[in-house]
């Protein structure tokens, strides 16, 4: 019955209409379907549900995807690019998923020049994928995050206590001293260079608004701009940046593309 008449005719495609509907495999029975098993009928399949939002169809404990690490597990991963996934139950949103990267599964906070003063990670800003985006990684698991420099393709990344993603302002600080993440700002008010780094320390402690500033103390690994970066070649950074790896600095002043993320 391909017209949804009552009557039964051929097999054509063009016959259909809009009563058919698209209805996806639940072989696990947890009222998710799984979009790569599909079929069209007038009436509602047995097994089959419209939903098709499963992130795997053979767990009945566990329904939509919510992080790019879901995704990778579940076998349906095409590679670095956008993926729409619904982490905090919300609705599905659109993320960037870095599945290269130490294995893959990385969601991404966002990208932005060297010399940007707007944060990543903690609301939404701009197109996902474009040259300048962040996204709010509320809700999403993580026990890693790397800071990735895009211009050289140089990571850094460290593993924390596991957690979910609930930071909502700048500055922030996650992990210990000698492994803490930092993303925030520390400078001349007329600056406010926006910093990323991991393994920070400074003096055996961390302070919270200090972003990745350490004097001279050598460690913090990643992005590191204004009153940070002492030992950078020609001393601290004020209104400037660049790539620290946690010894030495490189391509200070040099316009290129960062950003940081969990899995």
């Amino acid at each position: 019955d391909d017209n949804c008449d009552g009557l039964i005719d051929d097999a054509d495609p063009a016959l259909l209409s809009s009563s058919a509907s698209i209805w996806y495999a639940d072989a696990d029975g947890d009222g998710f379907g799984d979009p790569s098993v599909a079929q069209t009928a007038c009436v509602q399949p047995s097994g089959a549900v419209a939903d098709a939002s499963d992130c795997d169809d053979a767990d009945n404990g566990q329904g939509p995807c919510t992080s790019c690490m879901d995704i990778l597990a579940s076998g349906r991963s095409t590679g670095d690019g956008i993926y729409s996934f619904d982490a905090c139950g919300t609705g599905s949103s659109d993320y960037w998923c870095d599945m290269t990267t130490d294995g893959g599964g990385w969601t991404v906070a966002g990208w932005q020049a060297s010399s940007a003063t707007t944060s990543m990670g903690i609301a939404d800003r701009g197109v996902v994928g474009d040259v300048s985006w962040s996204v709010d990684l509320a809700c999403i698991d993580y026990s890693e995050i790397y800071v990735k420099n895009h211009s050289t393709n140089q990571h850094f990344q460290q593993s924390y206590t596991p957690s979910t993603w609930s930071q909502t302002s700048l500055n922030i600080t996650i992990g210990t001293a000698g492994n803490a993440f930092r993303h925030g700002t520390y400078g001349p008010s007329n600056s406010r260079i926006v910093m990323g780094c991991v393994d920070y320390n400074y003096s055996g402690g961390i302070n919270n608004n200090w972003a990745c500033d350490s004097d001279s103390q050598r460690s913090a690994k990643g992005h590191l701009a204004d009153y940070a970066g002492e030992y950078c070649t020609g001393a601290r950074l004020d209104y400037t940046w660049a790539w620290s790896n946690g010894s030495t600095c490189s391509q200070r002043g040099v316009a290129y593309s960062w950003g940081y993320a969990i899995r």
